[in-house]
């Protein structure tokens, strides 16, 4: 007899996924389905493509990619609008999925949508948190890599808009960063 038939699958996954008995990955796709609905290395690689864009004049929010960003939001040059959330939106766009929240970092967030570290895979979204502001204020474009200490998520290789060589929400680039897991809340955009 096959227990699995008898449990929810959000328990098989995170068991399955705690236990190693299969990858994060392979655990949170039920049939082999596809979780994200955009083809993840394409997403990737599109994000990753970003790296080394700066803003023009910096400091200003402004820059050709970084008006394009905003632009697929809404949002004019003359707003000189942070681009953290922005950039995500865009590449999701351009990858087929336009549905993607906007500008405004706390729209990604969705408690529905938490994943727990043991299911994180690349192509997630990350946001974090600034008690400072109350509330979440920057948008982690793509989880590229999910680094473990044995079965344990230590930390996150990001690729991010709108930060700086200190992981700022107000920096000048977009970069490929290492933020320790505990400081990154996860979120899947499935539809």
């Amino acid at each position: 007899m096959d227990f699995r038939s008898s449990l929810p699958w959000s328990l098989i996954c995170a068991f399955s996924a705690f236990a190693g008995l299969t990858s994060a990955a392979e655990a949170g796709a039920p049939n082999g389905k596809q979780l994200l609905p955009v083809d993840v290395a394409a997403l990737l690689k599109t994000f990753a493509g970003y790296v080394g864009i700066k803003e023009e004049p910096m400091g200003s929010n402004n820059g050709v990619m970084v008006n394009k960003f905003n632009a697929s939001c809404g949002l004019r040059p003359s707003d000189h609008a942070p681009w953290c959330a922005s950039v995500a939106h865009y590449g999701y766009m351009v990858n087929g999925a336009p549905d993607r929240p906007g500008a405004y970092s706390p729209s990604w967030y969705s408690k529905a949508r938490v994943i727990p570290a043991a299911l994180v895979q690349p192509g997630d979204v990350g946001l974090i948190y600034f008690p400072s502001k109350g509330r979440y204020a920057h948008t982690i474009a793509a989880i590229e890599r999910v680094n473990r200490s044995g079965r344990i998520v230590t930390s996150y290789v990001t690729l991010e808009g709108n930060t700086n060589a200190m992981g700022s929400r107000e920096g000048d680039s977009f970069a490929r960063r290492v933020r320790p897991a505990d400081t990154v809340k996860i979120v899947r955009w499935t539809k």
